[in-house]
């Protein structure tokens, strides 16, 4: 029974939260999906201070401005 509440309330807020995006611009999403790769990529420097170089210098490595 617990399992099930613990299902349906994520559920329910997963659902919100994409109606939420769905109503932004395709701006707002393009910035959206800017400001979390810029906040993953410094997570993964804090991890992994070497990956920063090994990203500089791939070949397919491209950074948003």
């Amino acid at each position: 029974m617990r399992l099930r509440i613990i299902a349906s309330s994520l559920a329910v807020i997963l659902l919100a939260g994409g109606l939420a995006s769905a109503w932004d611009s395709p701006q707002e999403k393009k910035e959206k999906t800017r400001k979390m790769a810029a906040e993953t990529l410094q997570d993964l420097y804090k991890l992994q201070p070497s990956a920063q170089g090994a990203m500089q210098k791939s070949a397919g490595y491209f950074r948003f401005q």
